[in-house]
């Protein structure tokens, strides 16, 4: 029984894409979905019949948190109406929060994943004492509980590398596992639910190692000037920073500069940080959409979510830490642009099928 499952399974996403394949395979196990995807024949192109019409993700998610969303096949005519009424949301409600006894949770992000998961319930809780509105717990509480997927533990077991060709195996690694990630996460985000098939793949390809590197504050110390990265179950790896020093387009330069500036500014608080993936995510300036209203229209959705935290948590300093924050999703830009650029010139035999389809690399 199990074979001829898994043979229906094959043959039916024979056709697909990676991408869209690892959004469609949403009530398969990790196991049986990493097999089919093995064993596909999967072309290297994410062209727009990769998707057919009757396909879709899994609408049937357990995940029950509601947020504005709007269907990628037509276009609301009142979509500035929408707009303004969420504005009217996110801005009308009390300016009296105090998030200073927040302070112990939320700079906490360094440590294991299972006391980070304990802390949403305090978060929560402390924000609804503080009579934040219904929409804004909604979709803070999805972001928080999405992003899961993306932390890692801290391990004990570390393993040093200094060795440059190394590194660059070792990342190639990294970023294949954090993409795939990456796509578990949107799948529990309603707002990338009310997007259609073709924008979802579109935004998956163009903006995933932006979102990636943006995430790179997060394992580095700048007291030793080292990264730690998640490599498996048991390992971690360090590296310097320096070592990043040889790799071409002035990436270590740029890198470095990203990581002076956030520091200060993000101040260890995973909402920023995960509020300022979503926003980089989707980014309606991405190739290749059909629809860059919607994707715009979430895009703002969580800007104006964003503003309103720091509202809360910064008060009068609240703009101008929106201003800088903002910025960091050029430097991710620019970032990830640098990068993709040095993973295409290794060419594909230096990574993995999932990257070698995001950037259009063939035999």
């Amino acid at each position: 029984m199990k074979i001829e499952v898994n043979r229906k399974l094959r043959e039916k996403y024979k056709n697909k894409s990676i991408i869209n394949t690892l959004l469609l395979l949403s009530k398969t196990s990790d196991t049986l979905r990493n097999s089919i995807i093995s064993e596909l024949e999967v072309p290297l192109s994410t062209d727009s019949q990769s998707s057919s019409p009757g396909d879709g993700t899994d609408t049937n998610s357990s995940h029950t948190t509601t947020t504005t969303a709007i269907s990628g096949d037509k276009i609301p005519e009142d979509l500035d109406l929408q707009l303004f009424s969420l504005d009217q949301k996110l801005y009308n409600s009390s300016d009296g929060i105090d998030f200073g006894h927040n302070h112990h949770i939320i700079n906490n992000y360094h440590k294991n994943t299972e006391e980070y998961d304990r802390s949403l319930p305090l978060i929560a809780r402390q924000i609804a004492v503080n009579e934040m509105n219904d929409s804004e717990v909604n979709i803070l509480k999805e972001l928080y509980e999405a992003t899961v997927v993306l932390r890692h533990p801290s391990l004990d077991t570390v393993k040093e590398i200094t060795d440059f060709e190394e590194l660059k195996t070792a990342t190639t690694s990294k970023f294949e596992y954090e993409i795939r990630n990456l796509i578990k996460m949107c799948k529990q985000l309603n707002a990338f639910h009310g997007i259609c098939e073709e924008d979802k793949i579109s935004l998956l390809k163009y903006r995933c190692f932006e979102v990636i590197l943006l995430r790179t504050i997060t394992i580095f110390d700048f007291q030793s000037n080292d990264f730690k990265m998640f490599a498996d179950e048991s390992t971690s790896i360090v590296f310097k920073i320096d070592l990043i020093k040889h790799t071409k387009r002035g990436l270590y330069s740029e890198l470095n500069e990203y990581l002076r500036f956030i520091g200060p500014e993000w101040d260890s608080d995973p909402i920023i940080l995960e509020t300022l993936m979503v926003i980089s995510l989707f980014n309606p300036n991405c190739p290749n959409l059909i629809h860059r209203e919607v994707v715009k229209f979430q895009q703002q959705l969580y800007m104006r979510l964003l503003h309103r935290y720091l509202r809360h948590r910064y008060r009068t300093e609240s703009d101008r830490k929106y201003m800088k924050l903002m910025n960091t999703v050029t430097f991710a830009n620019t970032l990830g642009h640098k990068q993709r650029g040095n993973v295409t010139d290794r060419g594909l035999g230096s990574c993995g099928q999932l990257i070698a389809e995001i950037l259009d690399l063939k035999a």
